[in-house]
């Protein structure tokens, strides 16, 4: 369909899955080789440097969108840093988070987490209101666990 959409012709594709802690963030594809068809088929060495192309690659895929949501977070943190009277509070806030993250041991998991959070809130509001609830149930059942003590049941 998008070789007729697009005109050009596939003969060989060469796909390999970009994973961080087994979570697959995306694609590498290798289509046709250089030159006129026919192709000759993907050598299992060849599918082996994609592999090591892929793991290099899903890796800054990761770091970008850590980078991307940090950066939207400090984005929002200052603007809200300009309404009046809230300045230096923002800026410690975002200073604390960002301590906060640093030294936890669960560090990765809670960038992923919030990369998760960021692309739900992207989709739209009841998205963003559905994903608060959930959390927001979540965290309230903790609490309550925690006050009742039932890890001696297995919860």
């Amino acid at each position: 369909e998008v070789d007729r959409k697009t005109g050009y012709s596939t003969h060989t594709i060469l796909a390999t899955p970009l994973r961080v802690d087994g979570e697959m963030v995306g694609v590498l594809e290798f289509v046709n080789r250089i030159g006129d068809p026919p192709y000759d088929p993907f050598t299992p060495d060849e599918m082996d440097k994609a592999a090591h192309y892929a793991e290099a690659i899903a890796t800054l895929v990761e770091a970008r969108e850590s980078a991307t949501m940090v950066e939207t977070l400090f984005e929002r943190l200052m603007a809200r840093s300009n309404v009046e009277g809230a300045g230096d509070e923002t800026v410690e806030e975002l200073g604390r988070w960002l301590d906060q993250v640093r030294s936890s041991p669960e560090h990765r998991d809670v960038i992923a987490l919030a990369v998760l959070l960021r692309e739900v809130a992207g989709r739209g509001d009841a998205e963003r209101a559905l994903a608060r609830r959930v959390l927001e149930t979540l965290t309230g059942y903790l609490r309550d666990s925690d006050r009742t003590n039932f890890g001696y049941l297995g919860f």
